[in-house]
Formats: structure tokens, C-alpha cells, sequence
């Protein structure tokens, strides 16, 4: 009987990032860590880089904001159940967009009824 091929996991496309499994990701050796510390960038052939522009700029700090994102955001750190983190995962990508619509959408009803 045949062995079943076991599949390597495929780098997965999400909105802004290609995640590739740590296991294909090739190995750096330290003597060549240490010989493109020790190369001086004037030694570098940057020929072949193409120059960027303006709107390569804008691009990019476009991107770094990511999609819709609004300036008043704020990183924190929270703690939830294990079971909440785990209902909004099981939806697929973008579960932090969710979890944030449930509580924007709680905090908007709550400061209605306070409001009356």
C-alpha cells in the first residue's frame, strides 16, 4: 500500500501579510551574520533597487495604518476568556475587526440609553 504524501502547509495571503511556516524558512548561519555585518555599505551593490518616490511613501505609511483604519485608535492589552477569543477565531480572519464592532456597537447603544 502506498504512504500518503504528507502536505507542507502553504503560505497563506491575508490583507496585509504573507505568512510563511517557520519550517520553510531557510536557515541563517552565523559566519554569514557576521560577514554582511563586517561589509561596508558602500560595498553594496544597490544598482538593480529601484529609487522611490513620493508615492511610494505614501503607499507605504498607507499601508502601516492598514485598511479603514482611523487615526484615534489606540493599542492596549486586554484579557478575555479563552472561549470568547476562540468565537470570534473560529469565524476566519479578521476577528479584531469583529471583537471591535461588538464592543463599538455595545459602547453606541450604552451611551444612548444614558443620554435619555
Amino acid at each position: 500500500m502506498p504512504s500518503a504524501k504528507k502536505s507542507r502547509p502553504r503560505p497563506t495571503v491575508g490583507t496585509r501579510d504573507v505568512v510563511i511556516p517557520a519550517d520553510r524558512v531557510p536557515a541563517v548561519r552565523e559566519a554569514d551574520k557576521a560577514t554582511w555585518d563586517a561589509l561596508p555599505d558602500t560595498d553594496i551593490d544597490t544598482a538593480d533597487i529601484p529609487e522611490l518616490t513620493d508615492a511610494d511613501f505614501a503607499a507605504m505609511e498607507a499601508a502601516a495604518k492598514g485598511p479603514g483604519q482611523r487615526p484615534n485608535k489606540q493599542m492596549i492589552s486586554l484579557r478575555l476568556d479563552v472561549q470568547v477569543i476562540s468565537f470570534f477565531k473560529s469565524m476566519g480572519p479578521g476577528y479584531q475587526r469583529r471583537m471591535h464592532a461588538v464592543l463599538r456597537s455595545y459602547a453606541e447603544r450604552a451611551g444612548n440609553r444614558t443620554k435619555r
